[in-house]
Formats: C-alpha cells, structure tokens, sequence
C-alpha cells in the first residue's frame, strides 16, 4: 500500500524523507540499500540486506572492471542472486564477469531472445561453473528475510521489440517501501503488466532508460510513484526524447534522479526511505 512519506526530524532539520536530494546517508535508513550505479545508458543495480545481496542487471562488458570494483567498495563478497531482466548488452553485458569475480548462487533470467558474444561469455562462464541461468517463465515471489521480491515474468507473444519486451519486472518491498523495477518494458509488456496487476509503489526504475513510451502515462497513473529513476547518460537517450519522460514525470509530481548525475542510492528502514546522490 502507498504510504504517506514521513517528516522526520533529525538533527534540528526537516527532511522530507524520499522528496530531497541528500548529499550524505543518515543512519537511520540501515535496513536495507539500494544502489543504481552510473553505468552509461545500462542498469546494474545493487540491493543490499542484512539477509542478502542481489543485482539487477549488470551493464555493459566495457564497463564490468569499474562495476567490480564498486561492488567491492560497496562490502560485496558473494551474491544471493543475479537476475538478469533480458538479453540486451546493456543488462547482461557484465554477468560473466561478476561471475568470475564473486561467488554466485543463482542466476535467474527472462527467456531467451537472442544471440550476442555477451550471451556465450556468460554461458561459458556458467558451464565452468556447472551452474545454469534459471529461466522465469511464470511469476514468483522470493523472500529473504523481511524484503521481498515479485518477479513478473514475460509472456513469449510479442513481435514488436522482442528483446526489451521480453523484460522481467521486479517489486522490491520492504516494510512500509516498494520500488518497481521495469527492465526495458516498452508498450505492449507495460501494457501487460498493468492488465494483470494492481499495486502502487514508491518509486519507480523508469522502464527503458527513459526512452518516450505512449504507455508511460498509465504506468505513472497506476503505480503513482513519488520518486522516479532514469538509467540514462549524457548521450543516450537524446534530449528530445527524454524531456517527454520527465514532462509526464513532473504533471505527476515525481521528484526525478538520473543516472547520468551520478551513482543513485537509496536507504530504508521498514517505516521510510531516503534517496541519495
């Protein structure tokens, strides 16, 4: 259920938790970390408990020294999970590296759309391994400890942008908190998804990197996120294309953060949030 984003006081200073930009994390969000990582135009994004360590996607492959290295800094010695929403090179492209460099326990993936060398590192890495990608071909929970994660698996219909519609969809909640992971989701796989759910959510990974979709206004209308997150750079997508999204974004009050600003992270308690960049 949406909450009402708490005013806390803290060291004789209002902040409006999850609706200002903050320069330092305060301890009271400890929970629970979230980091969206300046990878360009891709998603690798760290979720970080007491009770887990997982990623989101993993960037590109020119990009995976720097993204280890971050993990690393980050306190990251082994990972619970890697779900990879598809097969695009700006998802998967640093897989079968975080693979070669920590200890990984599953690898969970939408079904297989393509072809690319970046798919065949990966595959050679989880043959090395004896391990193999976990194919979500319908929707499923998975739990650790108090966070939650909905995966929404894709249908195997689509014939217009086959790749980016094949995306996961993921809702991480954690106490009073959600945050609605949407891979590369373009039109028909949003409009899917909002056809068999029903959920609001605090923030939302804007599908796509921010590329314009007609879709994209009843996605804002039915999660009615106060937060919104672009994995964008300073290139791609061009700005014409991009000031469409943050127009639909702001007409519904989303305090926006890009990727293109620099690393994104945001803290929890079960009760609030706050973001950070």
């Amino acid at each position: 259920m949406k909450k009402v984003l708490s005013i806390l006081l803290m060291m004789s200073i209002i902040l409006f938790v999850g609706c200002t930009k903050m320069n330092t994390s305060s301890k009271e969000y400890t929970d629970v970390t979230v980091t969206v990582f300046e990878a360009g135009k891709a998603d690798a994004i760290l979720i970080q408990s007491d009770d887990c360590t997982i990623m989101i996607d993993t960037g590109l492959d020119e990009k995976a020294d720097t993204l280890i290295d971050e993990l690393k800094e980050n306190g990251v010695s082994k990972i619970d999970a890697i779900f990879l929403t598809h097969f695009d090179k700006d998802h998967v492209g640093g897989a079968d590296r975080i693979l070669s460099a920590f200890a990984v326990e599953h690898v969970y993936t939408t079904y297989l759309t393509k072809e690319s060398t970046d798919i065949d590192q990966l595959t050679s890495v989880l043959d090395e391994q004896n391990k193999q990608m976990e194919v979500l071909h319908a929707d499923q929970t998975f739990t650790y400890g108090d966070l939650q994660l909905d995966v929404y698996a894709a249908s195997d219909t689509y014939s217009n942008n086959i790749s980016n519609n094949s995306s996961l969809i993921i809702c991480m909640s954690y106490g009073m908190n959600s945050i609605l992971f949407t891979g590369d989701a373009q039109n028909d796989r949003i409009k899917d998804f909002l056809d068999q759910t029903d959920l609001t959510v605090d923030i939302l990974k804007v599908p796509y990197h921010g590329h314009y979709q007609k879709k994209l206004i009843k996605l804002v209308e039915a999660v009615l996120p106060d937060v919104c997150l672009i994995t964008n750079s300073d290139t791609e997508p061009e700005e014409e294309d991009i000031e469409k999204t943050r127009d639909v974004l702001t007409d519904y009050d989303c305090l926006i953060y890009e990727t293109k600003d620099g690393i994104i992270r945001i803290n929890m308690n079960e009760n609030a949030y706050e973001v950070v960049q």
